[in-house]
């Protein structure tokens, strides 16, 4: 019924709605309403990509995350929000989102911050995946002593910004090379002073 109902509300045939309603069931145990809801959200950000959107990597990413099924819609509407707004492909998104979910959640991240970072850092010309990676390693190195990565990142992200706010991009991009390597400084440092962090 979930996959008749979804090939009624969007441009999909019933085989791959189908696919779509037994994925989302096997890996996410979505019944009903709920999987009639997501199962729909799913075929229309298909349809609207152009692109064949991918289940696997967003059910990981609810699983990684602790997201409930009924908050599984709100989500998917996060991430669809980011990509339309930074050009951030919605699966390579939810791939990164998926990935980087254990480092960003020790950092104190939400699944939202994690998807708005992912996707500001690609917009300012970042590897997104790669710069998420190496910021988590470095926190956890510039940590000092019984101080939280959360808390480190905050406090190395407000010296950058206290460095760029005095005129001083020398010592910020040394500050931001901690984080993210000498050549992700440089943008990093840039994607503050616009504002797009």
């Amino acid at each position: 019924q979930s996959a008749m109902d979804m090939a009624t509300a969007v441009p999909i045939s019933f085989a791959d709605a189908g696919d779509v309603v037994q994925d989302l069931n096997t890996r996410l145990g979505l019944t009903g309403d709920t999987l009639t809801e997501v199962g729909t959200q799913i075929a229309q950000v298909g349809h609207m990509t152009g692109e064949a959107f991918d289940t696997e990597a967003f059910a990981g990413a609810m699983s990684v995350w602790g997201v409930s099924a009924d908050e599984m819609s709100g989500k998917l509407d996060t991430l669809f929000a980011v990509s339309q707004s930074t050009g951030l492909g919605i699966n390579q998104l939810t791939g990164i989102v998926e990935s980087s979910g254990p480092q960003m959640q020790a950092l104190g991240y939400s699944i939202e911050d994690t998807a708005a970072m992912a996707g500001l850092l690609d917009k300012a010309g970042l590897d997104a995946s790669g710069t998420m990676s190496k910021m988590s390693k470095a926190l956890t190195t510039l940590a000092k002593d019984g101080e939280e990565p959360a808390d480190a990142m905050r406090r190395v992200t407000e010296e950058i910004g206290a460095y760029i706010e005095a005129g001083d991009e020398a010592s910020a991009i040394a500050a931001a090379s901690d984080l993210f390597g000498t050549r992700g400084a440089t943008q990093f440092v840039a994607a503050v002073q616009s504002g797009s962090m």
